[in-house]
Formats: structure tokens, C-alpha cells, sequence
């Protein structure tokens, strides 16, 4: 028996700052949050293992009504949109899904009706529907845009639809180039499209999974009079009915959009905010972030004014001004394990899974060398001495290696074997004459990395997940999994004392300040102490 996890819907007082209402209806991930027009109702859709459609009131908090979201013979439902003027009705859209609902709130229950799309087949992505409630558009992921009629009455009370809503077509860009030999052939969004937002000029913003964000306008022709037809059969189901008016590329696939005054903020699925200017059409990045975990982070010596992390695809330079994205250097496909600057801060030194050390400019993020294959198991972490003469690096297959780094040329001087588990931490002395390296194999050790010998041993019940010298390069400190603060004697390898560091879980980092007063740690209970 599979148990599945709840997933949670929370409604927020924007001003506050503090919950107002939380439940927990779906299993394992909303898919989508919408408020009703009438900021009534808050309806939320689970995900492929839920697929359920949940309505709460908002002023008396409690769920009003529930229903699944797609019929058998359908896929999962992925996108939610309200109606403008009907508060109890919204649409759902998904995997050859369309439908149109209405809340009965006396009886308590959903009401819903099948959009008739024919023989068109489409997975929707996104809905948005006009301020009249006549028509609803909806991207799908061939890259074109469903026009649905809705057949609403004029009478805003009436929350049905007097008969069934219809497909009136589907629709795309009007191409470029035209040729008379060949039939007119509408241009779809490449890779799909992720965001419709109807402005009030009656002109679409259109955001694609290529990164386009196009302002296009509907053709004042009938869709019927652009039909081909062959032997009583439909060529291309989609009509060349979109004209574009201005198109600008960000850099990755659009998943929302909306307007801000004489502005479109623009999201996309590299957890990127743009800013489009709507009279000139230009763009502006915003906000962004990484899109997975940050495995690493570092300030230049002496400087605190910016910092760099390290992440999949990734390295980022940040403004602590501003916290605006100074610098990307990307390198696809590949993790970032650990970054440091030099000392002289002219170069970024990053450790790969690829198992190559590479380094970077700070200002234009130009390569500068590459040691390949310096693990062969990746590399876990990585030092520099403060000379910036000599670079030190662990392996996943436990390898200590010291690199001597010239513009030139880096060459490999020792290749230290003593860890038998992954390296996790390193760093070095004051002295520059030596290095303490932390493993999962539950020892560090203390190098001499000008004669590659080792100098002491320390064992622990744990795994080590870091170590820092003291400013004074006479002790060490350390942390791991048993949740233990170390403090260490370099001379004989001695445990001068040992601290808690936390309650329930391990510890994976800490630091020290460069008097030595003061240490902070950071562990998976997620406090930093």
C-alpha cells in the first residue's frame, strides 16, 4: 500500500504576512489556485494523483464542494481559469480536457460541461477568458490558441451555458513568407504555448516554450472562409488568424504573465522575471534565481559587496546591494560541487561532477583553464592557497590531489591516497604550507602540501562534512553527522572538546571568523546557528 503525502493550499494576508487558511485536500501537489471573480470562492486542482477540483468559501472557511476534474476517457486536467462576471463558474483545461463548471451553492455540488471540440485533439497549458465571458482562449502545447465560444446568456445571472460550448477554431500566427504554390500555412509557437493574457485593446500577449513573448491581434476575417478542404477532409487544423504586432525573446519558456500598469511582467520556468515595456516592446531581467539546489557559496577575500554560488547548469555572481544576478557562467548538464575566488580576486575557481576544475574571469565569466579529468569520480571540493600557486582538490573516489596553477599551465604535483570515502570539505592554512581535509569516511587529515605528506589523523564516530582552521592554524574545527561541533589539536591529533550543535539532525557546514571569536554552522534542521 502506497501512502500519499498531502499537499497544501495556503491562503495568505498579503499585508499581515500571516495565514488566513490551509487545508490539505489534495495528495502530493496542487497543480493550480485560482480566486473566483467575486473573491468568493478559492478553488484549487490536484495534480496527476489527485486530479481532484476542491471550492472553499473564503468568508466562512470551509470547503464547499469537491469533484474529479476529468472524465475517464480523458486525461488529467493541468490549468484552472475563472469566469469575469459569473463567480461560481471557472474552466478546466488539460490533456484532451475542456470543460466549463458552475457551483450550485445550495445543493452543494459542481456542474460541468464538455467544451465540443470535434476531432481536434489538444492538450491545454493555459486558459484565459474575455471580460464578457463570450470567448475563452487556450494555449496548448502544439502551439496554437483554442477559441472557444461559451454560449453564455446575456444575462449575467444565468450560470449555464444555454447550449453547449464550441470550438471555433484554432488558431495561429499569420506566416512571414507567403508562396503562391503552396497552401497558406499558419505559424505555430515553437515548443508550445505557456501563457495568454487578453489586453484591453483586444490585442493577445502570447508567451511560447521558446521564449517569445509576441503582442498579436485576431484577424477580421471569418474563420470558416480560411478552412481548406481536400476530398471533404481538413488539411491544417490551424488557421493563420494572429497578426503580430511586436515580439521579444526571453531566455527561457514563459509560464505566466500579467500587466502592470504600462507594463507585462513576464515569468518563466528558469525562475526568471521579466519586465516588458509596453510601448517600446523592450525587455528587462528583473529577478531570478537558481532552478535546484546550491551546493556552494563564497565571497571574495576581503570584499563583501558580492558573492557567487555554485549549482546544476550554473555558476551565479549576485550584488548583496541589490540582490540582482551580476554574472551566469553556465555549463549544461554538468553540477557545480564547490567555487572560491582567488585572493587576488582576477578569477573564479569552480569543481565540477564532470570531474574538471575549471576557472572563470569574475567580470565577463570567460574561461580562463581547465584541468580535465582531475577525479575521476567528480570533484567534491576544491582550495586555494592564499598565493593563488596552488590548487587543492578532493574527489568523490577519495583523492587528495595538489595542482601548482600558472596562467600557462597547471600541473599535478601529489596525488594523496589516504581517505576511503568522498572528500567533503577542504581548507588550508594560514601558512600556505598546509591543508586539513574532511571525509565521509570519518577521518580528517592534515597535509603538508609542499612535501605531500601527512602530518596527523583525526577519527570520529561520524562522517565529516567540514573543517576550518582556526585563524591561528593551530587548531581545527569540525562538524559532521552525529551533530557534534569538534574542536581539534593539529600538533598530535587530539579532541580538545566537543560541542552539540543541534538536536535532530547533522551538521553540513560552519565557518569562522577571521579573529577566531565567533563560528556559525548550518545543518539539516535548517537553522543557522
Amino acid at each position: 500500500m502506497t501512502l500519499l503525502l498531502q499537499a497544501s493550499v495556503i491562503l495568505w494576508d498579503f499585508k499581515k504576512l500571516n495565514i488566513l487558511l490551509q487545508y490539505e485536500s489534495h495528495k502530493v501537489r496542487v497543480e493550480a489556485v485560482v480566486f473566483s471573480s467575486c473573491d468568493t470562492y478559492l478553488i484549487s486542482l490536484g495534480g496527476p494523483d489527485d486530479s481532484n477540483i476542491v471550492l472553499w468559501n473564503i468568508e466562512v472557511k470551509e470547503a464547499l464542494c469537491g469533484s474529479y476534474a476529468s472524465d475517464r476517457t480523458s486525461g488529467d486536467a493541468v490549468t484552472l481559469s475563472p469566469m469575469n462576471l459569473r463567480g461560481p463558474c471557472f474552466m478546466t483545461g488539460g490533456e484532451c480536457t475542456l470543460k466549463v463548471w458552475t457551483l450550485n451553492v445550495l445543493d452543494r455540488n459542481l456542474r460541468s460541461m464538455n467544451v465540443s471540440l470535434g476531432k481536434i485533439k489538444r492538450i491545454i497549458t493555459c486558459i484565459e477568458i474575455d471580460y464578457r465571458d463570450e470567448f475563452a482562449y487556450c494555449g496548448t502545447s502544439t502551439g496554437d490558441i483554442v477559441k472557444v465560444k461559451l454560449n453564455y446568456s446575456h444575462d449575467i445571472n444565468i450560470l449555464d451555458p444555454i447550449v453547449k460550448p464550441v470550438l471555433i477554431g484554432c488558431f495561429a500566427k499569420f506566416p512571414k513568407k507567403i508562396s503562391s504554390k503552396q497552401p497558406l500555412e499558419a505559424e505555430r509557437y515553437s515548443q508550445g504555448v505557456g501563457a495568454i493574457l487578453l489586453l484591453d485593446d483586444d490585442s493577445i500577449i502570447v508567451g511560447a516554450g521558446d521564449g517569445t513573448v509576441d503582442m498579436v491581434r485576431e484577424r477580421d476575417v471569418s474563420p470558416d472562409s480560411l478552412i481548406q478542404k481536400r476530398t471533404g477532409k481538413l488539411i491544417n487544423p490551424s488557421l493563420p488568424m494572429l497578426i503580430m504586432i511586436r515580439s521579444v525573446h526571453v531566455g527561457s519558456t514563459v509560464t505566466s504573465a500579467q500587466k502592470l500598469g504600462d507594463e507585462l511582467l513576464i515569468g518563466t520556468i528558469q525562475c526568471e522575471l521579466y519586465v516588458i515595456n509596453m510601448k517600446t516592446f523592450s525587455v528587462k531581467l528583473m529577478a531570478t534565481c537558481h532552478t535546484s539546489t546550491i551546493y556552494d557559496i563564497a565571497f571574495p577575500s576581503q570584499y563583501s559587496d558580492v558573492f557567487a554560488t555554485a549549482s546544476k547548469d550554473d555558476v551565479r555572481v549576485w550584488s548583496v546591494q541589490t540582490s540582482q544576478e551580476l554574472l551566469r557562467i553556465s555549463v549544461p548538464n554538468f553540477t557545480c560541487s564547490g567555487v572560491i575566488f582567488t585572493h587576488d580576486g582576477k578569477a573564479i575557481i569552480t569543481s565540477w561532477n564532470d570531474g574538471t576544475i575549471r576557472a572563470f574571469t569574475p567580470q565577463s565569466g570567460r574561461l580562463i583553464f581547465t584541468i580535465l579529468s582531475a577525479h575521476n569520480k567528480g570533484v567534491s571540493a576544491i582550495a586555494i592557497t592564499t598565493d593563488n600557486c596552488k590548487i587543492i582538490s578532493g574527489g568523490g573516489e577519495g583523492q587528495v590531489r595538489v595542482w601548482d596553477v600558472k596562467p600557462s599551465m597547471q600541473t599535478l604535483q601529489f596525488v594523496l591516497k589516504e581517505h576511503k570515502g568522498p572528500v567533503s570539505s577542504i581548507d588550508v592554512s594560514n601558512t600556505n604550507k598546509e591543508a586539513v581535509t574532511a571525509s565521509t569516511d570519518g577521518t580528517c587529515i592534515i597535509w603538508n602540501i609542499e612535501s605531500g605528506s601527512r602530518l596527523a589523523i583525526l577519527f570520529s564516530s561520524t562522517l565529516f562534512m567540514c573543517v576550518r582552521y582556526h585563524p591561528s592554524s593551530c587548531q581545527v574545527i569540525t562538524c559532521g553527522t552525529n551533530r557534534m561541533i569538534g574542536y581539534w589539536e593539529i600538533f598530535d591529533g587530539s579532541l580538545i572538546r566537543e560541542v552539540e550543535g543541534s538536536k535532530s539532525s547533522a551538521l553540513n557546514t560552519l565557518d569562522i571568523t577571521a579573529n577566531g571569536k565567533h563560528f556559525a554552522t548550518g545543518g539539516s534542521d535548517q537553522i543557522i546557528k
